[in-house]
């Protein structure tokens, strides 16, 4: 599947009505694809450098809720991926290869749940969550309403299946894990 297959089922609530969330491994085409976000790599060597300086706590300062992995070191970060970022990033060489994962993501919470293995080795388990929605879709507007994000210009509908049947909410998870040797910073 790509990042336009994926828009598709969004959009034409393609597959059971009843599953509206996927589930993305390291095996998929469009994990890997964010996996080589600059993003991601600034979290990751933010965390490196947080286990070197012996400075692994709770984060929490990005992303305090209740779906915050609850492990021995959770480090959350937030992208910021707006409409002026959105129209920077595209380019006819991206369009090509498919990878429009940062266009389809737009701003997204990274977590990296840091689990220590011994002899300076770590893995590092990450998630990304991210909910398709007409809201998030058309967020083109000014922050209107003072929440900290462009305004959508259509409201989200609550679930697939429902109304027309056009974008419904469909949650993804982009999830895999890598095994760090903090001496290296390297997996």
């Amino acid at each position: 599947m790509g990042w336009v297959d994926l828009g598709m089922t969004w959009l034409f609530e393609l597959g059971s009505s009843d599953k509206d969330k996927l589930i993305f491994d390291s095996n998929s085409r469009l994990t890997q694809d964010i996996m080589q976000h600059t993003f991601i790599q600034n979290v990751k060597q933010a965390a490196i450098e947080k286990i070197t300086a012996g400075n692994m706590e709770n984060v929490k300062d990005e992303c305090a809720s209740s779906d915050t992995p609850q492990g021995q070191y959770p480090v959350c970060k937030v992208s910021q991926f707006g409409v002026v970022e959105f129209l920077r990033s595209l380019s006819l060489d991206k369009i090509i290869k498919g990878n429009l994962s940062e266009e389809y993501l737009g701003s997204y919470k990274v977590t990296i749940n840091v689990e220590p293995v011994g002899d300076g080795k770590y893995i590092f388990h990450y998630q990304i969550k991210n909910s398709s929605t007409w809201e998030s879709a058309t967020r083109f507007r000014l922050d209107n309403d003072k929440n900290g994000s462009n305004d959508g210009i259509i409201p989200d509908i609550s679930g697939r299946g429902l109304g027309i049947e056009l974008g419904g909410r469909l949650d993804q998870s982009f999830e895999w894990s890598e095994e760090i040797n903090i001496s290296t910073g390297n997996p």
